[in-house]
C-alpha cells in the first residue's frame, strides 16, 4: 500500500490542532490542568483510520505492508510533532542540553506508540470500511 503521506501529515496536523486547542480551552475555562500524554496519540488514530478507508475503497484486499507503511507514517507525525512543539514554544525554549535530551527521549517514546497505533488504526480503517460497503451492499 502506497498511503498517502501528505493527507495523513495534514490530518495528524489538524487533529493535533483541534487537540491543543481543546486542551487549552478546557484549562482556561476550569482552571484545570489536563495531562498531555495522550494529545499526540489521538490525532494518529484518527489519520491512519483515514488512510487505511481510503485503501479499502480502492482496494478489496488487506493492506500488503501495514508496517512498512506504518513506519513511514510514524516518521511523519514525529516531524510534524517536533514542528508544532518548535513552532508553539519557540519563545519560551530555553531547555539546554538536558532539555532537549528529554524531549528527544520523549519522541522516541511516543515513536513506539505511534508505530502500534498507526499500523492497528490504518488496518482498522480498511476493515470498518469494508464492512460499511457490504451494509450498503456495493
Amino acid at each position: 500500500m502506497k498511503v498517502n503521506l501528505t493527507r495523513y501529515a495534514l490530518w495528524y496536523t489538524g487533529g493535533s490542532l483541534v487537540v491543543l486547542t481543546f486542551v487549552l480551552i478546557f484549562q482556561q475555562a476550569f482552571g484545570v490542568m489536563l495531562g498531555s500524554a495522550f494529545v499526540p496519540i489521538l490525532p494518529a488514530m484518527v489519520a491512519a483510520m483515514v488512510e487505511g478507508s481510503k485503501w479499502a475503497k480502492e482496494n478489496s484486499e488487506p493492506v500488503p505492508a501495514p508496517w512498512k507503511d506504518a513506519l513511514g507514517m510514524t516518521g511523519v507525525a514525529v516531524g510534524v510533532t517536533a514542528f508544532l512543539i518548535i513552532a508553539t514554544s519557540l519563545s519560551t525554549m530555553n531547555m539546554g542540553l538536558e532539555g532537549l535530551r528529554v524531549m528527544v527521549l520523549l519522541m522516541v517514546v511516543y515513536s513506539a506508540f505511534w508505530i502500534i497505533t498507526n499500523r492497528l488504526f490504518l488496518a482498522m480503517g480498511a476493515r470498518n470500511e469494508w464492512a460499511s460497503q457490504n451494509r450498503r451492499g456495493s
